[in-house]
């Protein structure tokens, strides 16, 4: 591989890195599963300033409360106290009251309004989590949630995003491209040329 080659493919890989995103988000998603309505959430959130430890518990709980911005699936948990500059607006995501009794698997993780965050005992910032809450015999209607894409910042800096309703997955349905891909491309066609040009 010629000099030129090998640094057209390093600048790509430079340009694709700095494309990445700063901050760290959870993304929640939930839909109908037969019977039951079943949340599935992944991510990672940043432990930083505004965010600060308040205790913990090895209890286990798992709520929605959709009028209050509420979400918990969580079996042993660190309590975080959320320490906005500015209030912000809570993240509402239907009518429901409390609702309690759900079942709850994987990494705790959960919030409530703009108080408090729940995430897992011994919780480092970064670290992934990953889980599901499952509320048996129920759907929208009787959770009373509210379709549509919900979402809450922290003051870390991460965002932390609720996706409710089913998810169109039909062939007409658009596939994103990650962010870094048209830089990528960019990369390999500049790479492309040079070659091209050195044989020519």
């Amino acid at each position: 591989m010629t000099r030129t080659l090998r640094a057209a493919l390093a600048a790509a890989g430079l340009l694709c890195a700095a494309a990445a995103p700063a901050s760290a988000a959870m993304v929640i998603s939930g839909a109908q599963s037969g019977t039951d309505f079943v949340f599935t959430y992944s991510g990672s959130i940043t432990v930083a300033s505004g965010v600060n430890f308040s205790h913990e518990t090895t209890a286990g709980y798992a709520f929605i409360e959709a009028v209050a911005g509420a979400f918990g699936a969580l079996d042993g948990y660190g309590v975080y106290s959320m320490l906005y500059s500015a209030e912000p607006t809570r993240m509402v995501f239907g009518t429901g009251s409390f609702i309690d009794g759900g079942s709850a698997s994987g990494d705790s993780f959960g919030f409530y309004g703009t108080d408090s965050l729940y995430l897992p005992l011994g919780y480092v910032s970064g670290d992934p989590i990953n889980g599901t809450l499952t509320f048996a015999n129920a759907d929208m209607a009787s959770l009373g949630l509210t379709a549509g894409s919900h979402s809450l910042g922290i003051p870390s800096g991460d965002t932390i995003t609720l996706n409710i309703g089913a998810i169109d997955s039909g062939p007409e349905a658009d596939v994103p491209l990650p962010a870094a891909a048209p830089l990528l491309l960019a990369g390999l066609g500049l790479a492309g040329m040079v070659s091209r040009r050195r044989k020519g």
